[in-house]
């Protein structure tokens, strides 16, 4: 897919944060071609996604739990819950990305309380408490001058959907990777960012991987 085409994709339903969306469909056009089914396509290997996947479900016990998974590709979180046999009630996942979609629905098809569309939450948003815990993984690797306000008011977002909590992952500053359009944080400015504009409940996650870190955002009752 060229850019042209990308853009035209993503202005369907435009957004504010529309470049974020571009840069993230033009990667996945061109590690499509490299890939195609793998779940490289996603991540930089099996073992990088298992150990931001295996993070994120310490968030709390999942079972009998309905899970949002924002930027689901093609339902690879869903597919580890079930490997650790953990049994949700329901699983949902959004892409803001049609033909990821369409490979997620012919991949669980068959599957119970598994659903999948397309949405981009900010446009067309979702019921307040309408899912136990949101999961995001990787939205947020592309780099913007208005970064901090994307990645604000996605997790606002999230949070407002949420009743029990969010777990969503960052690229992390380190002496190995420095891809120049990827966005790579200091942990605790973003702990810091997430505390004072959403939460106070909030639990840094920064100890398992040299270029990646997780934000647990958990909900008091009286935000309900």
């Amino acid at each position: 897919m060229n850019s042209k085409l990308a853009w035209n994709k993503v202005t369907e339903n435009s957004g504010k944060y529309d470049h974020y969306k571009l840069n993230n469909l033009i990667a996945y056009e061109k590690r499509s071609k490299v890939f195609n089914k793998d779940y490289s396509i996603f991540w930089s290997g099996k073992r990088a996604q298992e150990s931001r996947f295996e993070t994120l479900i310490k968030i709390g016990d999942l079972n009998n739990k309905t899970i949002l998974d924002v930027g689901c590709g093609w339902g690879s979180f869903f597919s580890f819950l079930k490997e650790k046999n953990i049994n949700v009630k329901k699983y949902h996942g959004v892409d803001i990305n049609e033909e990821v979609i369409k490979k997620a629905k012919n991949l669980f098809n068959l599957v119970k309380n598994v659903t999948f569309e397309k949405r981009d939450i900010l446009i067309d948003p979702l019921p307040s408490h309408s899912f136990d815990y949101v999961f995001a993984s990787g939205i947020f690797a592309f780099d913007g001058d208005d970064w901090e306000d994307y990645v604000r008011d996605m997790l606002k977002e999230m949070y407002r959907i949420c009743t029990s909590g969010v777990g969503v992952n960052f690229l992390k500053k380190n002496n190995h990777y420095n891809y120049p359009t990827l966005r790579y944080n200091n942990p605790n400015d973003v702990y810091e960012l997430v505390k004072k504009e959403i939460t106070y409940k909030v639990v840094l996650k920064d100890n398992y991987a040299i270029d990646d870190f997780t934000l647990f955002l958990y909900k008091f009752k009286e935000d309900e």
